[in-house]
């Protein structure tokens, strides 16, 4: 829990959160899984205008309710106009529909890459698909972090022509180029500045989601900010 902007400097607290009141159209869920998102950190520093404090922050969250697994993004679900004709849905701005829900899905999904994929996910999809990424399109990603690795594995399936991997450092290099790039180019002065494509790291198989315990939320938040994740941070309800 954030108690002030300081909080993202090794000050967040443990401490009862009260839940809103109980409505008939909630669902109570056993969380498992919350991803660490950049907006997360910008949220408990007050990097979009003030935050309401105390800040419990945390929008890639999964867990379990009685015979569904449950996934809760950022803005939910839409309705798709399941409940009759939605003018958001209608007009393909299902993020704006104000009749919001959770989701489910079986249990052969992965459930800590899956609380990721509600935020960082989602936020690659939506304008690969807005653009129609694949058969004779160039893509360029620009940033190999956690938002970018999420464009680089999307862009697999829908066989774009020509895929180029864009980032600072070349210390990177194995990870996009193992996937999907046909090259990487490092802005980095100090690093060469196109490397050659090759599966230097095995497949789109591979992951790059580390589990962190929640009890070590403050550190997770320190080496986020110090750019360590490679590349995403999950926490597990321990």
């Amino acid at each position: 829990m954030g108690l002030g902007p300081e909080s993202v400097q090794d000050n967040i607290v443990w401490q009862k959160v009260e839940p809103k009141p109980w409505e008939e159209t909630a669902v109570d869920i056993k969380i498992t899984y919350c991803g660490i998102c950049g907006s997360d950190i910008h949220t408990l520093r007050s990097g979009w205008g003030p935050s309401l404090y105390p800040c419990c922050a945390g929008h890639e969250i999964n867990g379990v309710k009685v015979g569904d697994r449950v996934g809760v993004v950022a803005q939910n679900d839409s309705c798709l106009g399941r409940q009759g004709h939605s003018e958001e849905c209608s007009a393909a701005l299902e993020t704006y529909c104000p009749k919001l829900r959770g989701l489910t899905y079986t249990s052969k999904h992965w459930m800590e890459g899956t609380a990721l994929m509600l935020c960082a996910g989602i936020t690659n999809y939506s304008p690969l698909r807005h653009y129609r990424c694949g058969p004779g399109k160039k893509i360029s990603i620009i940033g190999v972090g956690g938002l970018g690795l999420y464009a680089i594995m999307l862009t697999k399936p829908p066989e774009a022509d020509k895929f180029i991997a864009i980032s600072r450092k070349a210390d990177k290099k194995g990870d996009p180029l193992g996937l999907v790039a046909d090259a990487y180019i490092a802005t980095d002065k100090r690093s060469n500045s196109v490397v050659s494509s090759g599966s230097l790291m095995g497949g789109p198989g591979e992951s790059w989601v580390q589990e962190v315990p929640m009890r070590l939320a403050n550190q997770a938040i320190q080496d986020m900010e110090a750019g360590k994740a490679r590349y995403r941070y999950v926490h597990i309800n321990d």
